[in-house]
């Protein structure tokens, strides 16, 4: 007696209704609602926030009336098949598993944008040919020409002569199928020694759980993926030197829109959306944040200090100085949090007695504050780190300058480096350093007094000093 295929028409159906209902696309609304991320989402925040439908529901997603037509032909063809032999349970199994995996894939490899049951029919597609390879008893039934034309199709999608397709999913599907059966396949042979009824029947039962513990291990793979992705998107949160302050604003908002119990995550969230904010200069938004970070955890050194700094970027110095003050004796070790503490330090220690209206003296004090910065920097870029963006501007006519002569007729007067990538033998001494940068891919070795440079900056903390007191060297070759 042959299984009425009541799964598979109900699958057609609800495409079917899906793509009435949203217009193959037009009612955005809809769309949204079953894509598995919305398009302005930097990872699954919406599953993570408990709309875990999303993960299966862009299988019933079509794009038009062919998309639509030629899916639906290939599902009643292939779905009734196997739910013919398998029965509804098998076939709900294996539309979820392959589903969640081919869209997962696809989404990870593209982004949100698709929609599509064809990541679920190459997967039944696959499942049937290598059942029909592997046991000549199997009943299912593929015809030559289905089989050329869908690898056909499957290769024309891919190189691009069919426009934006949804190819990850595809092959994912393709390979979940196949894998599929050849576990199926395993399973059969070990247990071909019992050859009784029961035994058959045993072996009946035990498939039928083959669904039950992929989709298991399905979801084990989808929560190690999302828990990555979490870890991922937490250290790009905070991260200064390699992550770009307007988008640390996003990403850390992200983690905040969607963690809203997690005191721990959501503490470190707002202190490095608060950071990103100071970085760009919105030092009003970087100071709520930080208060909102102190309120959930009033123990929180780098928040404190984060919002004194802010205060003070905002010219709120007294206020700014108690805060921070503040922090410091919680952890006298705050400024390797914020270099930029660390460097007022050095500024605070260097201009303590010195005449604030002498220039020259100033100048001479904040000369030590840099080659105290210099000294602290390795003597070459470390392998596997980002270090921060460093920029030194200098007069190339000063007395004591050294660099090559095609750098000199280049830059006769002025010039800038940026100590941050392939820089190597950096060598400070008491009045000058050198260092080895790639110009043009050729290295060369600058030698530059202190006295030389007019600015140095370091771009990824806010942190700038302008020396207005350089002259060139008085020679008879000077340019001026």
């Amino acid at each position: 007696m042959k299984t009425f295929p009541s799964l598979t028409l109900a699958l057609i159906a609800i495409c079917v209704a899906i793509a009435a209902m949203m217009q193959f696309g037009s009612e955005e609304e809809i769309l949204r609602a079953l894509s598995i991320a919305n398009p302005d989402s930097l990872g699954l925040e919406q599953i993570k926030a408990g709309e875990v439908w999303r993960l299966l529901t862009p299988a019933f997603i079509h794009f038009g009336p062919v998309h639509l037509l030629f899916n639906m032909i290939w599902l009643w063809d292939l779905g009734r098949m196997i739910e013919a032999k398998r029965g509804s349970f098998f076939l709900g199994g294996f539309v979820v598993v392959i589903g969640i995996a081919s869209n997962l894939a696809q989404f990870f490899a593209a982004g949100p944008t698709f929609g599509g049951m064809s990541g679920v029919i190459y997967g039944m597609l696959a499942y049937v040919f290598m059942q029909m390879r592997t046991d000549a008893n199997s009943g299912y039934v593929l015809h030559k020409f289905d089989v050329i034309t869908s690898v056909g199709w499957f290769f024309l999608c891919w190189i691009g002569a069919l426009g934006s397709i949804a190819n990850w999913a595809h092959s994912t599907g393709l390979i979940g199928g196949l894998a599929w059966s050849y576990l199926e396949t395993q399973l059969a042979r070990r247990l071909e020694p019992q050859p009784d009824q029961a035994g058959r029947g045993r072996l009946a039962r035990l498939s039928n759980f083959i669904p039950l513990g992929i989709a298991i291990s399905a979801l084990a793979l989808v929560l190690a993926i999302m828990s990555m992705r979490d870890h991922e998107m937490a250290r790009r949160c905070v991260d200064r030197t390699g992550v770009r302050p307007d988008r640390r604003i996003a990403i850390c908002s992200a983690i905040l829109e969607t963690n809203r119990r997690g005191i721990g995550a959501r503490s470190r969230a707002l202190i490095g959306r608060g950071d990103a904010y100071r970085d760009n200069g919105q030092y009003d938004l970087a100071t709520q944040d930080y208060d909102a970070a102190i309120d959930l955890d009033p123990t929180s050194v780098r928040a404190l200090a984060g919002l004194g700094l802010a205060k003070l970027n905002n010219g709120n110095t007294a206020d700014g100085k108690a805060d921070i003050g503040r922090a410091r004796q919680m952890d006298p070790e705050v400024g390797e949090v914020y270099p930029e503490l660390r460097y007022r330090e050095m500024a605070d220690e260097a201009l303590a007695g010195v005449d604030l209206h002498d220039a020259a003296a100033v100048g001479t004090a904040m000369r030590g504050v840099v080659r105290r910065i210099l000294m602290s920097l390795p003597p070459s870029t470390l392998p596997d780190e980002v270090p921060n963006e460093r920029l030194i501007a200098f007069r190339t006519d000063a007395s004591g300058v050294s660099i090559p002569p095609r750098l000199r007729a280049l830059y006769p007067q002025q010039m800038s480096i940026l100590l941050q990538y392939q820089y190597r033998d950096l060598a400070v001494r008491q009045k000058s350093f050198s260092v080895t940068l790639s110009f043009g891919q050729v290295s060369e070795t600058l030698s530059i007094p202190f006295a030389a440079m007019t600015d140095f900056e370091d771009r990824t903390v806010n942190f700038w000093v302008h020396f207005s007191d350089v002259a060139p060297a008085v020679t008879g070759n000077a340019k001026r």
